[in-house]
């Protein structure tokens, strides 16, 4: 299924790519949003980056797994915030999508819970 950047995007676009620049990453992104993300060679290289995503996502760790019904808690801690999203965005016709649909949503996802590690 095709879908088109849309002006209300941009500025979703546009925090994401702030966020990641905050955090290190060196990419300017073009004043036409539109015409660089429709075409893939312009932003797969960028958006699948780890550098990209760590800026992005960060290092925290993920729980995968179905909460256990009695106590709400993860049995394990298994996957990095970048990680887990690289994993799930591979699966989006366009990749750009699942960053706009994941930065409105904070929590990461509804069945996601994060936890902040700390890097020695």
């Amino acid at each position: 299924m095709s879908h088109s950047l849309r002006s209300k995007h941009d500025k979703i676009l546009r925090e994401v790519f702030a966020r990641a620049a905050k955090r290190g990453f060196k990419f300017k992104l073009p004043k036409d949003l539109k015409k660089f993300f429709s075409d893939p060679k312009n932003y797969y290289h960028i958006v699948f980056s780890r550098e990209f995503a760590q800026a992005v996502w960060g290092e925290r760790l993920v729980c995968n797994c179905a909460p256990n019904s009695e106590s709400d808690r993860c049995a394990y801690w298994d996957t990095e915030a970048w990680e887990y999203h690289l994993q799930k965005m591979v699966i989006y016709s366009e990749p750009y999508f699942y960053l706009i649909e994941k930065w409105k949503q904070k929590p990461i996802t509804p069945h996601t819970r994060e936890i902040n590690i700390k890097k020695k």
